[in-house]
């Protein structure tokens, strides 16, 4: 079985993801060989793509994947590893390589299914914390940045993430999350500067 996941296209709006979209260094190929005929014994190996956009697996040598399509990859592969790959002996996963940081719980450097989206990404780095802002969202792409409000919706389940992809939740600011606070502080400097003046 070999099982090389893809990137979901978005059904509405811009084209966020795409099953051709273009392998990039990065990504991590994970390969997996179970019950080998010439030795009985599992093999796994993961391998990111170098900036070069070579991967070095130990029974296959360099292989060059990035800028190949999900499916050129694929071929490839199977190609190099074919002797090896026969049905239920062995299997491909593709991840992605993105960051989440900001104002969550975990922030941190991911490899994830090149399907997941959004909102899945941020559960993954533990969710929004205390501080973050659960309606703000933003994705730095190819250097681009696009904004997203109110993400936990639509966009947060249709969103595909690429290699490279940098989410990051902004942080509430102090007087947002202090509000109370806030306005008792004001009023009491508002009282200070009028007994103050008279």
């Amino acid at each position: 079985m070999v099982l090389l996941s893809a990137t979901a296209a978005s059904a509405q709006g811009p084209s966020w993801g795409s099953a051709d979209a273009p392998l990039r260094p990065g990504d991590r190929v994970s390969v997996w060989l179970f019950d080998r005929p010439s030795t009985g014994t599992a093999w796994t190996h993961r391998a990111i793509i170098d900036p070069q956009g070579l991967v070095q697996l130990p029974l296959a040598g360099s292989i060059r994947l990035g800028g190949l399509s999900v499916a050129a990859a694929q071929d490839s592969l199977r190609a190099r590893l074919g002797t090896y790959l026969q049905p239920g002996v062995g299997a491909f996963l593709l991840e992605r390589r993105i960051t989440v940081t900001g104002a969550v719980q975990r922030p941190d450097v991911y490899f994830v299914d090149a399907t997941m989206a959004l909102r899945e990404a941020i559960g993954l780095a533990g969710g929004v914390a205390d501080n973050g802002d659960q309606q703000r969202l933003v994705l730095h792409r190819d250097g681009v940045t696009h904004q997203f409000r109110s993400w936990q919706a639509a966009a947060g389940d249709t969103t595909r993430l690429q290699s490279g992809d940098q989410l990051v939740v902004p942080r509430v600011a102090w007087y947002r999350r202090n509000a109370l606070q806030t306005v008792s502080a004001l009023g009491a400097v508002g009282t200070l500067i009028v007994s103050l003046t008279r």
